[in-house]
């Protein structure tokens, strides 16, 4: 939401007249409930309505702190806030984690997380935390400089707390796009839910517009996946938007989400798998209409089939690729019985060519370069 002019200068005159001492001591007495409820309703988290006036108490002093002019070190400041919020005690001290760990439990619920910040085309991300059991939620702001201050433009916050809804982001990154020739611009996050103990997780990856012709940001996708390990990455052109996580059958696989941008409509394109095994895995998990994009047309009504009829609880990890000798862009992949006839374009392109139950005659030599892990972000594994 775009912040009302002038809103940010106000809000340093505030602290002018109250210190920043009020601001900070609202924001304990906030937070200070949630720590003694011990017993959290585990739905929501122990997660109300008051953790939404949290982070706003927080977000509000964050903005009265930023420098009245646009360059300045983002990471020396979120240092400098950090520190204060020790020296208040709203973080929570590690010390005393191990003697306090049974009755706090997997969590730290009502206390300040980490603050982080960064610049990147001109623009200033400020990401904030507060503690919840079993991790923290994260929100995450979007500033430009205009008319001598920091104002607002966007924001993305979790503050429905309603029993089924409630979804605490974990924020893996926040980027934004350069601006296009009709000023616009893209911001896209992608993160988790974070839970206690288990490896398996929900990931999400949300975009908006942000464009002079509209006053509010526009979401053009808000998706959700299950995930094995909590792996998300993403990449952000100024039409353009990638998205990588590793899913799960019995065994994990990764999947890509590959998007153009054309103003408001958002189309998905190829890739959607770095291999021919991870393809085949991802190809009987997407929405028919995407694998039937990828299917070829001679064998469509066969694959609807397999498609239709392939039991996803036990999905196992495709066996090992194997090489066809009647053509160099063929690969056999095994899964649960079925053999998959699989055409790889290099780097990223698949197309299912044809499914049957006993193995192709000529696609017996085995390709382990084929097999090896894959990934289009290998600099972050």
């Amino acid at each position: 939401m775009k912040a009302a002019p002038k809103l940010i200068a106000c809000l340093a005159l505030a602290v002018t007249a109250y210190g920043q001492d009020d601001i900070l001591g609202a924001l304990g007495k906030t937070l200070a409930p949630m720590r003694s409820d011990r017993v959290p309703d585990l739905d929501r988290r122990g997660a109300t309505p008051q953790l939404t006036i949290a982070k706003h108490q927080l977000r509000d002093w964050i903005e009265s702190r930023l420098p009245p002019d646009s360059s300045f070190d983002p990471l020396d400041l979120a240092a400098n806030l950090n520190d204060q919020l020790k020296a208040k005690k709203l973080v929570f001290d590690d010390s005393k984690r191990i003697a306090e760990q049974a009755a706090l439990g997997p969590s730290d619920p009502g206390w300040v997380g980490e603050i982080r910040m960064k610049q990147a085309n001109g623009r200033l991300i400020v990401q904030t935390a507060l503690g919840i059991m079993c991790g923290f939620d994260e929100s995450a702001y979007l500033y430009q400089w205009s008319e001598g201050h920091w104002e607002r433009h966007w924001e993305s916050e979790q503050n429905n707390y309603t029993k089924g809804s409630y979804k605490p982001q974990h924020l893996h990154g926040v980027l934004t796009s350069p601006v296009n020739p009709d000023g616009s611009y893209l911001v896209l996050t992608f993160g988790d839910s974070p839970w206690c103990t288990s490896n398996i997780s929900a990931v999400y990856y949300r975009l908006w517009r942000i464009g002079p012709e509209s006053p509010q940001p526009k979401k053009l996708l808000d998706e959700t996946a299950s995930s094995f390990g909590r792996t998300i990455e993403g990449a952000l052109e100024a039409n353009d938007v990638l998205v990588e996580f590793t899913t799960h059958g019995r065994d994990p696989f990764e999947t890509v989400r590959h998007y153009r941008v054309d103003r408001d409509r958002v189309t998905q394109i190829d890739p959607i798998a770095p291999s021919p095994r991870d393809f085949v895995a991802t190809w009987l998990t997407e929405p028919w209409a995407i694998s039937a994009a990828r299917s070829a047309p001679s064998a469509l009504a066969k694959l609807r089939q397999v498609y239709q009829t392939y039991n996803r609880d036990l999905l196992p990890y495709p066996e090992a690729t194997l090489r066809c000798s009647n053509d160099p862009q063929l690969r056999q992949v095994n899964s649960s019985g079925d053999y998959f006839l699989v055409r790889w374009q290099q780097p990223y392109r698949f197309t299912k060519v044809d499914v049957r139950d006993t193995p192709f005659p000529r696609c017996t030599q085995p390709d382990s370069d084929a097999d090896k892990r894959r990934t289009l972000f290998p600099d972050s594994h």
